[in-house]
């Protein structure tokens, strides 16, 4: 008995009917550059916790292959810091295209005092 290999296709339209050209995560980070003004070094390391250089393998992966799958353990991260629905990097995980993880607070928010500690 042989097994056949399930390929999985990304989408090819947005929730709201537009056209996606090419992978996700290659609009994710031109919208991030240009609009929201973050190098990609930023991007990567601030907002995704990896370095510059796994995200340039990734990114030449994705040019390479438009249905280049994104590891499912990182897709958090960067359906955060690039304000894309999960369902765009991994639908096989997110099955819902509106589905989408809140933005974490702000660094400029102060941490509450620490009560001290009674003996």
């Amino acid at each position: 008995m042989t097994t056949k290999e399930t390929t999985i296709r990304l989408p090819r339209r947005w929730a709201n009917g537009t056209r996606i050209p090419r992978h996700p995560l290659l609009i994710g980070l031109e919208r991030a550059r240009f609009e929201r003004k973050l190098s990609t070094r930023k991007i990567a390391i601030d907002h995704m916790g990896i370095t510059q250089q796994a995200l340039h393998q990734w990114v030449e992966s994705c040019r390479a292959d438009r249905d280049y799958l994104l590891p499912p353990d990182r897709v958090v991260q960067m359906s955060i810091a690039l304000e894309i629905a999960p369902y765009y990097f991994r639908p096989d995980c997110w099955p819902t295209p509106e589905w989408t993880f809140k933005t974490p607070p702000t660094a400029t928010s102060a941490p509450a005092a620490a009560e001290p500690l009674q003996v």
